[in-house]
Order: C-alpha cells, then sequence, then structure tokens
C-alpha cells in the first residue's frame, strides 16, 4: 500500500504539499534532485493566488475539535499530534487571540522603529511550533528553548559587537508559549541588553530582507530566505540544507561569515520542488481543482502520474 503526505506547502502561500512516503526530512526530493539531469528544462502553468482567509482556518478548526468532541467515543484510542484535550486547545486559542490583539498595538511601530534604525545589521532566527514534529524528529536537541539557548550564547561569543539578534515567534505557536521572560535572562546573561529583539505578528518578508541572515532549526521558512537573498543557517536536518544553498560552517563562523546565496541554483532548486511536490492551492482559501475545472484538467495528468 502506497502512503502520502498532504501537507502545507514547502513554498508559500500559494501552494501544498503531496508527496509519496513522507514530508520533509522523510521525503524522497533529495534522492530525485540527485537523479534530475536537465533542471532548466521544468515548465510550470501559471500559479494563481490562493486568497488564504485567517477567518477560514479558524472555522477550520473550530468545527474540527468540535467534532473531536462529539466523536471521542467513537475512536477511544485515537491520539492527537498534539497530546492535548478539545478544553486546552480552546483555553490555549483564546490566549492566542488576546496576544494577537495584544500585538497588533504594540509591535508594529516598534518593528518600523527597529527596520528604520537596524536596517541589514540583524540576523533572524526563526522559533517553530514547540512540539513541532520537525523540532522532536529532525534535530539533536528536540526542543525550542535548548535552541534559543544555544543560539543567543552563541552569537554572543561570536557575533560582531554591532549586530543584532531578532527571535522570531512562530504565529501557530503564539497562544502555546511565550519565550520572553527567557529571552531577557539570557540576553542579560550574555551581556547582550539592547542587541536580541524579539516580535511574534510582523512582515516577515519585510524583516527577512532587511536581515544580513537567517539561522532555523529546520523550518521551511529557511526556502523563503533564500527566495529573498538571504544566507541561511540549518541548525538540523531539511531537505534544503545543501551545500549549493545553506551555509555549511558551524554557527559561531556563520556569523562572522554569512556568505551569499547561489540564485541561479536556487531557482532550478524551487522549480524542481515544486513540480515534484507542490500543487497550486490552499487549505483555507482556494485551491484550483476545485474552482478552476479548466486548469485542472491541464494538470490531471501530472497529478496521476503521482498516486498510480
Amino acid at each position: 500500500m502506497k502512503f502520502f503526505a498532504f501537507e502545507e506547502g514547502y513554498i508559500r502561500p500559494n501552494f501544498v504539499t503531496f508527496e509519496e512516503n513522507g514530508v520533509n526530512f522523510f521525503s524522497n526530493f533529495l534522492a530525485h534532485l540527485k537523479s534530475s539531469q536537465d533542471l532548466e528544462s521544468i515548465h510550470h502553468t501559471e500559479v494563481l493566488e490562493v486568497n488564504t482567509s485567517f477567518k477560514k482556518m479558524v472555522c477550520y478548526a473550530i468545527l474540527y475539535y468540535l467534532f473531536m468532541w462529539l466523536c471521542t467515543f467513537k475512536y477511544p484510542k485515537y491520539k492527537h499530534h498534539r497530546l492535548m484535550s478539545v478544553w486546552t486547545e480552546i483555553y490555549y486559542w483564546c490566549w492566542s487571540g488576546f496576544r494577537r490583539v495584544k500585538n497588533s498595538l504594540l509591535e508594529k511601530k516598534k518593528f518600523e522603529k527597529f527596520i528604520k534604525h537596524r536596517q541589514f545589521q540583524y540576523f533572524v532566527f526563526a522559533l517553530q511550533v514547540h512540539n513541532d514534529f520537525q523540532i522532536r524528529t529532525h534535530s539533536d536537541l528536540r526542543c525550542v528553548k535548548k535552541y534559543i539557548q544555544l543560539v543567543i550564547e552563541n552569537f554572543a561569543n561570536n557575533a560582531n559587537e554591532h549586530h543584532h539578534l531578532v527571535l522570531k515567534h512562530h504565529p501557530m505557536d503564539r497562544g502555546y508559549r511565550h519565550y520572553g521572560s527567557e529571552i531577557k535572562r539570557l540576553t542579560h546573561k550574555y551581556g547582550l541588553d539592547g542587541r536580541v529583539h524579539y516580535f511574534c505578528d510582523i512582515h516577515l518578508p519585510t524583516l527577512l530582507k532587511n536581515s544580513i541572515g537567517f539561522v532555523t532549526v529546520n523550518s521551511t521558512t529557511g526556502i523563503q530566505a533564500l527566495y529573498h537573498d538571504v544566507p541561511v543557517k540549518v541548525l538540523g536536518h531539511a531537505l534544503y540544507n545543501l551545500p549549493k544553498l545553506t551555509n555549511q560552517h558551524k554557527l559561531a563562523q556563520f556569523w562572522q561569515h554569512p556568505g551569499a546565496v547561489d540564485s541561479i541554483y536556487f531557482q532550478k532548486f524551487r522549480d524542481e520542488l515544486v513540480d515534484y511536490s507542490q500543487l497550486n492551492g490552499s487549505f483555507y482559501g482556494d485551491s484550483i481543482w476545485m474552482n478552476q475545472p479548466r486548469l485542472y484538467r491541464e494538470k490531471k495528468t501530472n497529478y496521476e502520474k503521482l498516486i498510480l
């Protein structure tokens, strides 16, 4: 029996992933990439905007947890990947909503001021969801909090004194975790007062395009950073952690010499990845196979090759 994973897209916001045998570091994409003879020959049809809706995502989440609660008796052995009850999830989502409103009032002006005064003077460390499967399975420390300590300590010991570090909280983890007090403690411990900054609900492309380097455990946001020509250092295991794409030296060296992105190879890599596993669509927006019958028919043959 064949197994296919249907996941958020490696390339966002206009794609979802449909891949055989698993995604991310379980993916067979790297083997496929090595066997490809001519990456430049790929031709893509028009990519449509998927119009992802946050309201739709919230509605789907409410329906999901409602039916999970109502049908618990039918599936007594079911285990949710978050290992939490429905009521616990509701509690954290309420906290997320509160923090989202708070951030919308406080972060925007603070972020604009930061960009104005620190353009091309900072590195970005993207935090992932605390129980992200990629953190638990495809990283050595298996804990976001431990990676925060590792990165801040390494930055303190090796980065130039005029450089800053921005830690970007994952918006889907907003209600579940807040690392403000821990970051403040580590900042003071390593003498980095005024050089470490913590944001959540800010415009990610703006943050990336004005940075000098990007650090991640193995988030697919690393692909977005490469798209914006930002040098990337991967701390865990990721399918895009390749010599021609990311910095292969130790983290201590990355702060001093982040390097440069091979934009030509990245474009080839991206095209091949889209052709191999990405479908133009969204779980919380529009999908061409649902709303564009003509384009669906044009792509149908390629999709059938994946599933047959």
